[in-house]
């Protein structure tokens, strides 16, 4: 309230000195015209701050009935300037010259008022301009904030699942590997309640993260059953990216490919970081008979979460055949 205060003050302030200075290029009498033009502001004002009101109330309505009405407040307010300069600021300032209450040189006061309005309800159009541009912008970060939030939330409750299903497998087969399997899962857990809300984690921590999920997933399988390789290039580790970003693909590799096959699967992770730039690649095998389009929801809330966060930065392609399925995220870091 304080800034609308403040424009409208340096606004009026820099109209009454222009149309002064105006009117004294000629004659030398600034002072004078100041003094004449500040009888007659408040009659401008007044009528500006009407017309935006109008404006403001019947904008939605019939466009003759706006235009109508501010052609009104223009006319009165003209009539009451020429019965200033009639009645005061001729005879005062200006002796020598004659006026007359009524005749053509009225338009002159008719359109002073006129510009007056003009430039006031530009200047708040513009400013209202400004400020719904605010808000749309405000109400856009909310919504993909709130967005990308219920899609976090999305993928918790279904990666912790899977892996407390694992858990539950090793110490039903009373496997000596469950207390390591539940400190594994403790690190997870701290990562997804607090580092998760997080905008971004540096590399590290995410690929750390990684590798908890991935010695906890093995757990379940035998040696000759799953062979796991990561290779990790990375020229920064503290490289920041948005929290479970990488996690998914990892998921999503072992849930649909060596989850379901009997033996001789493999998941071959490559990670390449230079510069400013982030390249993530999984391929897994396939069991056979397996259905193309058959992945969870961890890659569509993925693509989902890239398009929110960094739209024409980022990338993941899906390629898949009978045989392999390959995931290949890449990020342009824009800090």
């Amino acid at each position: 309230m304080k800034l609308r205060i403040n424009w409208q003050v340096f606004f009026w302030m820099g109209y009454w000195l222009a149309i002064a200075y105006t009117n004294s290029r000629y004659d030398d009498h600034f002072a004078k015209y100041v003094l004449s033009q500040g009888a007659m502001m408040p009659v401008q004002i007044a009528a500006a701050m009407a017309g935006w009101k109008w404006v403001m109330q019947y904008s939605q309505k019939k466009k003759w009935m706006v235009f109508g009405g501010l052609i009104l407040f223009a006319l009165v307010a003209g009539f009451l300037n020429r019965s200033i300069k009639y009645c005061w600021t001729v005879p005062q300032f200006f002796p020598d010259s004659t006026i007359e209450l009524w005749g053509w040189r009225y338009l002159y006061d008719f359109f002073d008022v006129v510009l007056a309005m003009s430039l006031y309800l530009t200047a708040q159009l513009f400013l209202q301009y400004q400020i719904n541009l605010r808000l749309t912008a405000q109400l856009r970060a909310e919504k993909t904030s709130a967005e990308l939030q219920a899609l976090k939330n999305q993928v918790r409750p279904h990666f912790l699942l899977n892996t407390i299903n694992n858990i539950y497998a090793l110490a039903r087969k009373q496997s000596p590997q469950t207390p390591v399997a539940a400190l594994r899962l403790a690190n997870l857990l701290r990562f997804v309640l607090y580092e998760s809300e997080k905008p971004a984690v540096t590399l590290e921590s995410e690929l750390k993260t990684v590798n908890d999920y991935i010695d906890l997933e093995k757990l379940r399988f035998d040696e000759d059953r799953l062979k796991v390789t990561i290779v990790v290039d990375c020229e920064h580790s503290g490289f920041p990216i948005p929290p479970l970003l990488l996690l998914p693909l990892v998921e999503n590799a072992f849930k649909h490919g060596a989850g379901e096959q009997r033996d001789g699967a493999y998941i071959a992770i490559t990670l390449i970081q230079k510069g400013n730039q982030l390249e993530f690649r999984v391929k897994n095998s396939l069991p056979e008979n397996y259905q193309l389009g058959q992945d969870g929801i961890g890659l569509s809330n993925l693509e989902r979460q890239l398009e929110l966060l960094s739209p024409g930065k980022s990338n993941l392609e899906i390629i898949q055949t009978e045989k392999d399925f390959e995931a290949f995220l890449w990020i342009k870091n824009h800090h």
